[in-house]
């Protein structure tokens, strides 16, 4: 049966990892890249 999940708090959560517009992020997580994918949408293109 397939799932689905939607990522909450992204806002929340780029606010407080404070990432700056260049730099390094991993994401070491599983699961579908919701919130990375917003980072990456919301920061520089050398993030």
């Amino acid at each position: 049966m397939p799932t689905y999940h939607e990522s909450i708090m992204k806002n929340e959560v780029l606010h407080y990892l404070n990432i700056h517009m260049e730099g390094v992020v991993v994401d070491g997580t599983l699961g579908d890249g919701g919130h990375t994918e917003f980072i990456l949408k919301n920061t520089g293109p050398k993030t």
